[in-house]
């Protein structure tokens, strides 16, 4: 890595050499100039060549020193006269932006205020702050498309990669789309001091969502409005993640996903805590029974049980323990099996005998078992693990069996 940094360092002293010093313009921002080009520049780079960096000094730039201001765009152009390639130009420039933005932050934002350690923050100084700061961080990035156009990678390799489905010319308006949105969305949230969503928050916050569906549908083909949806929408997020486990198909995710689409729009998401009358209540638990009969439908029984189990939160622990531990997967599957029969089979111990002790007996003997055949499929520290975490029905079992044990046998 340290040849990295050492190149990095010298394309900065280079780009320092290709310009000369003026004032900026009123328009433009103040930032540092670079050393005057007759005195320091080399020959390659006077040239209009490609500059070499190989024999430059490396301490014309030191931290803190003051430089005259200069004209950001004249400053761009000079490093591609100079030969400089994009990145080399996008880096240095937005070096120069970037450090004029960190006065801006400085002078708009001034110190922290330091809290005493026995009393909460201040939540209305803090969302002030953090909207001053929003507000600085898009002039910022409006200066960097504006001076480096398409060079200036607004939206980073992140954004850039999780957008890389759509034409390159809108990946960067939907990038700014969402971020402008979450803004929105994140400056409601912060009115109600981020712990609160009322009424009249969640009416914004539904209707930023319609806007911004409006504005996604105006940017983007219908059939790239698809594949958006396909990877970001929420339905699509939600059965992606109960399908984790599941290892579906194509065809499987898109079944499932066409399904749960027509419900969310029926009861869309809820947004903070939200009243429904008992009509409402029962039309959506009616809804997700005909979901889940739709869904069983389209997968097929199999595959369907195998669906159930994938969302199983005792199935994801123990799928956890034998990833970790190096045991087969099928372990966790056969612990998933467990749960069904103990269930029943503790259900028929509490029914089947009316001598207490015969049917205390019978719990005790029902809370060993499972306990040694879990033991058996995730090892000991396995089990422990899985009763702590995921296992609420044999932790539950063990429980009944420690209630009905005798005084003298209870631990």
């Amino acid at each position: 890595m340290l040849w990295i940094a050492l190149g990095a360092s010298a394309i900065v002293n280079t780009a320092l050499l290709v310009g000369d010093p003026r004032q900026a313009r009123s328009m433009r921002p103040a930032v540092p100039a670079p050393a005057p080009a007759s005195e320091t520049m080399t020959p390659t780079a006077r040239s209009g060549k490609t500059a070499s960096v190989a024999h430059l000094p490396t301490d014309l730039v030191a931290p803190g020193m003051a430089f005259e201001s200069t004209d950001l765009v004249a400053f761009r152009d000079r490093l591609r006269s100079a030969g400089f390639p994009d990145w080399a130009v996008a880096a240095l420039v937005g070096r120069r932006i970037d450090a004029h933005f960190d006065e801006v932050r400085r002078q708009r934002l001034g110190p922290a205020e330091i809290d005493p350690f026995w009393k909460s923050p201040d939540p209305a100084r803090d969302q002030q702050r953090r909207r001053v700061a929003r507000e600085i961080s898009r002039e910022q990035a409006a200066m960097r498309r504006e001076i480096l156009g398409p060079i200036s990678d607004p939206v980073g390799t992140y954004q850039a990669g999780r957008l890389a489905f759509l034409p390159p010319d809108k990946v960067d308006l939907i990038a700014r789309l969402e971020s402008d949105y979450s803004e929105l969305s994140s400056d409601v949230r912060m009115d109600g001091g981020g712990r609160m969503i009322l009424e009249e928050d969640r009416e914004k916050l539904l209707m930023i969502e319609r806007e911004k569906r409006a504005d996604l549908a105006a940017a983007l083909t219908p059939e790239e409005l698809e594949a958006y949806d396909l990877r970001h929408s929420q339905t699509a997020q939600s059965v992606r993640g109960r399908m984790a486990n599941f290892d579906p198909t194509e065809e499987e995710f898109l079944a499932v996903y066409a399904l749960q689409k027509v419900f969310d729009e029926r009861f869309p998401p809820s947004v903070g805590m939200t009243t429904r009358s008992p009509e409402e209540m029962k039309a959506r638990r009616d809804a997700e029974a005909e979901l889940k009969t739709q869904i069983r439908a389209a997968l097929g029984e199999d595959r369907y049980l195998e669906y159930e189990r994938s969302g199983n939160h005792g199935y994801q622990t123990a799928l956890k323990i034998v990833d970790h531990f190096k045991l087969p997967r099928e372990n966790a599957a056969s612990v998933y099996t467990l749960e069904s029969e103990y269930r029943q089979r503790q259900s028929e111990a509490m029914r089947g005998s009316q001598d207490q002790a015969a049917r205390n007996e019978a719990l005790t003997a029902l809370a060993a078992e499972a306990s040694a055949r879990v033991v058996a499929l995730l090892g000991e520290e396995g089990a422990r693990a899985f009763k702590e975490t995921g296992g609420h029905w044999l932790r539950n079992l063990e429980q009944q069996a420690g209630r009905a044990a005798p005084p003298a046998q209870r631990p």
